[in-house]
């Protein structure tokens, strides 16, 4: 049996893929300047779908560098009968959580510039809510973890399923990633996860409203770390330190955005789990990252 070092907290879903062909700004009304009225109509080119979920995503590139897992959500039954669930257990990693109905989508819609439009449907998901970490793993199992990261559900859930692990395990290094949900946080939600954290992790959106949040008074053993696209990624470890950048790799094609954070954050994740330097998993970050953009999918096959 596998002796799970690294808990992975957030969805499973499937994800629809579009594109079109232009400009999603070609399509929206404007009067005087602004939008009067949205009633946008796009042609989309053929759907994709593809395995995918935080979660399921972070796992999937663990295994392209030889890490396994415990994956902590809620899904249908659906991830069984399209193979998903297979697929994640071939490569090494456990699910833990409850099941029913439908596995979450995510329908994401790009254009040539990778803007993106993307929508939720959470589905049995919204179990992950009312679910606890003490329902599948013992105190002891808990304890023997050493990353721990989680992922975006909604602030209720992280908060509690955050509260639980460290209650459980104090010694764990811990990553807070809300993600899409970020603008959703109250800030004492907020600041309770930061406290409950090492690294917190976020794109350049995302790390707005942190700072909202924080008021730019962080935690001194606090790591932020910024993805910043083609542009790489910034860190800064405490409070009092001076931010640093970390420039990305150049992909040789760029086929798919969607799913490239997840891959920075599993390169982070394995990294850090075999006692690499912050700057060394970084660049593995960077590395998966590379790769996830030059595939046409979240995941690799």
């Amino acid at each position: 049996m596998n002796d799970f070092k690294i808990l992975v907290a957030g969805s499973l879903a499937f994800d629809v893929m579009f594109s079109i062909p232009n400009d999603f700004r070609q399509s929206i009304p404007l009067k005087n300047g602004t939008i009067d009225h949205l009633n946008a109509t796009y042609v989309a080119n053929q759907k994709s779908e593809y395995p995918g979920g935080t979660a399921g995503n972070i796992a999937a590139w663990l295994g392209e560098v030889g890490g396994t897992s415990s994956i902590f959500s809620a899904w249908g039954t659906d991830l069984e009968t399209k193979g998903y669930q297979a697929k994640l257990e071939s490569k090494g990693h456990e699910l833990k959580g409850r099941i029913g109905g439908f596995t979450a989508h995510c329908y994401n819609v790009s254009d040539p510039l990778h803007q993106q439009i993307v929508i939720w449907q959470p589905n049995f998901y919204e179990a992950n809510k009312t679910q606890s970490l003490s329902e599948f793993y013992s105190p002891e199992k808990l304890q023997n973890f050493k990353q721990a990261i989680f992922s975006a559900g909604t602030p209720d859930s992280i908060l509690k399923h955050m509260t639980e692990f460290r209650a459980a395990n104090k010694e764990a290094q811990v990553i807070f990633d809300p993600g899409q949900v970020s603008p959703f946080f109250t800030e004492e939600q907020f600041r309770a996860c930061v406290s409950l954290s090492d690294i917190i992790i976020g794109n350049r959106v995302e790390a707005e409203h942190f700072e909202r949040y924080m008021h730019n008074f962080w935690p001194e053993a606090v790591t932020q770390i910024t993805t910043l696209g083609a542009d790489g990624v910034s860190y800064q470890v405490g409070r009092n330190s001076v931010r640093k950048n970390i420039p990305a790799i150049n992909a040789t094609k760029v086929l798919e955005t969607t799913g490239a954070g997840d891959a920075f954050r599993a390169g982070l994740i394995y990294a850090l789990s075999q006692s690499q330097t912050l700057e060394e998993a970084l660049n593995l970050g960077n590395t998966l990252g590379v790769k996830s953009v030059e595939l046409d999918s979240p995941q690799p096959a």
